[in-house]
């Protein structure tokens, strides 16, 4: 994840009364200002000590303040490239944007009909109702991955999901070889890397289902690339989306209905 997504997800995942939620927000709030900020400036930004921000920001995966703030620096100023579900060409007016849409999920359907077979889902289902865990390591949370975690909470697997770095590599150790991991990267540059996470995995020898394609720079730990085509973010977005859906749904109607 980009370092606004970052922050987005710490906040939304920490409790009300949480110190570290009023760093976050206190940062949210004030992006235009964090240029050339030291530790001690969002400490007194925030009304919280030095201590506090650090944690909060170690929580995200950041070695020090310089890093994280080089980083936010970068989204910043470069928040055109950021956080684009639909290419900036195609965001003209509202019809651009809804034709860009259409388009996408037509895109969509058509590598449905390639992909998603009867024999792809049910060797998914097969090697799911196997495991003993499936964990999540998305930066995205979904309604139909939410949905999957239910059907799988209810036949009695193990299942979680985890979006920031610290929380992805300490949910890695404790995995072994009967559980599978369900997880998207994201390739910018600015990214965090995620290989300590896949090295882990790799050691406990779980089995990683990579949403995303053949190119990516972690495809090489993965024991299945479950989409091996290269879309716009929302031609991503949506195709996860009707994958989950169908695997879902076919997990529940063999294994709890």
């Amino acid at each position: 994840m980009n370092v606004l997504q970052n922050l987005i997800e710490l906040y939304n995942s920490l409790p009300l009364d949480s110190t570290y939620r009023i760093v976050i927000k206190g940062i949210l709030e004030n992006l235009d200002k964090m240029q050339n900020v030291t530790i001690y400036d969002v400490a007194e930004m925030t009304n919280s000590s030095r201590t506090t921000v650090w944690r909060a920001i170690q929580k995200m995966g950041y070695e020090n303040f310089t890093e994280f703030r080089h980083a936010l620096q970068s989204a910043v100023k470069d928040y055109t490239y950021y956080n684009r579900m639909i290419p900036r060409k195609h965001c003209k007016d509202s019809e651009s944007i809804l034709k860009k849409t259409k388009d996408s999920m037509r895109e969509v359907s058509r590598l449905l009909d390639e992909i998603c077979t009867e024999e792809f889902l049910n060797d998914l289902t097969g090697e799911i109702h196997e495991a003993e865990r499936i964990h999540f390591f998305l930066p995205f949370q979904l309604p139909q991955i939410a949905s999957f975690q239910q059907n799988l909470a209810m036949s009695g697997k193990d299942t979680a999901y985890f979006s920031l770095l610290p929380d992805l590599l300490e949910d890695a150790k404790t995995l072994d070889e009967k559980s599978i991991v369900i997880l998207s990267t994201i390739e910018h540059a600015e990214t965090l890397s995620i290989r300590p996470v896949m090295e882990e995995l790799g050691k406990r020898k779980a089995t990683i289902w990579l949403l995303g394609d053949s190119g990516s720079r972690y495809s090489d730990y993965a024991g299945r690339i479950l989409t091996d085509e290269s879309l716009s973010p929302a031609g991503s977005m949506f195709l996860y989306q009707a994958l989950f859906l169908a695997l879902s749904e076919h997990y529940r109607a063999l294994y709890i209905d």
